[in-house]
């Protein structure tokens, strides 16, 4: 059964990978199929289209007396009388992407041309094309024409004209440089932000009546050339073609290291069973086997003078009994942590059973074994137990040479009595007169 397992995944991912392959051919017909539809994109305005607001304007601002006015019988038509009050006049008609607001347009570096469905009638011979561009660093609110003039001059067509442009032929006016203080790192043609599209009479404009009416406003651009599709397609083909090689010959070092890898596996897992069972599982420090063996390597690297401390919660069973064993539990964790937060490095840690922990440090003489048993006293009476608050312990050392590891905890156990017998939360350290005295 284990051995049908690989198999059946082995089916399962060739299956996947021909899948894969299948679904890229669909694809590829239908991407060569429908090649104009996904290269070309296009924006279009027209009367219908309601994606815009519109403002039609004179050069009554500037002093003139030119007028302009809508035609409410044909959609998007207008027309405008200029009259001499003014050098420059004109009047104009926009399309206002953002409202009156004019700070969100539209992006129009993806499209090439503007192609203007426009009737004309009047005495012009030129007409302007402005895409008007908000940018913070030079446009001003507060000034009407602070937004740049991208301007593109062309000539009109008549009543059923059709006029394309190529957006690459707009510049940026003179005047609006000059007026506008512009720095000539922002004096460039910019339609990455366009909030109005205008069209406009041409500078030297015959006087009398000028007659527009738009039909459609349409932007077109290409995705990629044909070229550049089809080296795509085949930059992907070649890509998973090579992707797939890739994965055979990483299926075949899976397969060649599988049987290791397996192998490494058990043995971690035995390792870890192991280490394991040398683990008290509730306070994750060493249990009576995990310390006999450290205490083994210690004594087999002759790392000096070796003393036992052993350390008993006082109280304890009143903790379980008023508390519960859950609260109990919780307190055992807590004071496992502070004796490995404040061991040496070097120190073996461990539980030595119920409430009783022992930790077994090399190379300390008895007044420093004494020192280094009543610091850890003290943090334990000072540290809170949350709900069970304070917790005091009592401590018992032995310090000796090569002394197997039930002598030394059976002098630490005797030292542990006397620090209860003399009242708790103590250390004492064993001695023959201590023995004596009991």
């Amino acid at each position: 059964m284990l051995r049908m397992i690989p198999r059946r995944r082995k089916l399962m991912s060739s299956f996947r990978i021909e899948a894969a392959f299948l679904v890229l051919l669909l694809l590829t017909v239908l991407a060569i199929a429908f090649r104009a539809p996904l290269l070309n994109r296009s924006l279009v305005f027209n009367a219908r289209s309601g994606n815009y607001k519109t403002l039609l304007y004179g050069d009554a601002n500037m002093g003139g007396t030119s007028t302009a006015w809508r035609e409410r019988s044909r959609p998007l038509a207008w027309s405008c009388e200029l009259r001499a009050a003014y050098d420059y006049t004109y009047c104009g008609f926009e399309l206002l992407m953002d409202g009156t607001r004019r700070q969100k347009g539209i992006d129009l570096r993806r499209y090439d041309t503007i192609k203007l469905a426009l009737s004309y009638e009047g005495p012009a011979r030129s007409l302007r094309l402005h895409l008007k561009n908000y940018d913070p660093r030079y446009s001003h609110p507060s000034i009407g024409d602070g937004d740049k003039f991208n301007r593109i001059d062309f000539l009109p067509k008549g009543k059923s004209g059709e006029i394309t442009l190529p957006l690459s032929d707009a510049t940026v006016p003179e005047w609006w440089l000059v007026q506008n203080k512009v720095p000539p790192e922002l004096s460039q043609p910019d339609v990455n932000n366009v909030i109005a599209i205008d069209i406009q009479t041409g500078g030297g404009q015959p006087l009398g009546r000028h007659h527009f009416q738009i039909r459609s406003i349409r932007l077109d651009g290409v995705l990629l050339s044909t070229e550049q599709f089809y080296l795509c397609i085949l930059a992907t083909w070649v890509t998973a073609i090579g992707l797939f090689f890739i994965h055979r010959i990483s299926c075949l070092k899976r397969d060649v290291e599988a049987r290791r890898l397996l192998q490494a596996a058990l043995q971690c897992q035995a390792e870890e069973a192991e280490r394991a069972a040398k683990i008290d599982p509730l306070t994750r420090l060493l249990n009576r086997s995990g310390i006999a063996e450290k205490h083994r390597e210690l004594i087999d690297r002759n790392a000096g003078p070796l003393t036992a401390m052993l350390i008993d919660i006082d109280h304890f069973k009143s903790i379980n009994d008023t508390l519960g064993h859950s609260c109990g539990d919780e307190v055992l964790a807590s004071f496992a942590g502070i004796l490995k937060r404040n061991a040496r490095d070097g120190d073996v840690v461990g539980r030595w059973g119920g409430e009783e922990f022992l930790i077994l440090c090399a190379g300390l003489d008895e007044e420093q074994a004494l020192a280094y048993a009543n610091g850890l006293c003290r943090r334990i009476r000072y540290f809170h137990f949350g709900e069970c608050e304070t917790v005091t312990a009592s401590f018992g050392l032995r310090t000796s040479g090569q002394a197997s590891l039930s002598d030394v905890v059976s002098d630490a156990d005797f030292a542990l009595y006397a620090a209860k017998e003399r009242g708790r939360n103590r250390v004492e350290l064993f001695s023959n007169e201590l023995r004596r005295a009991a």
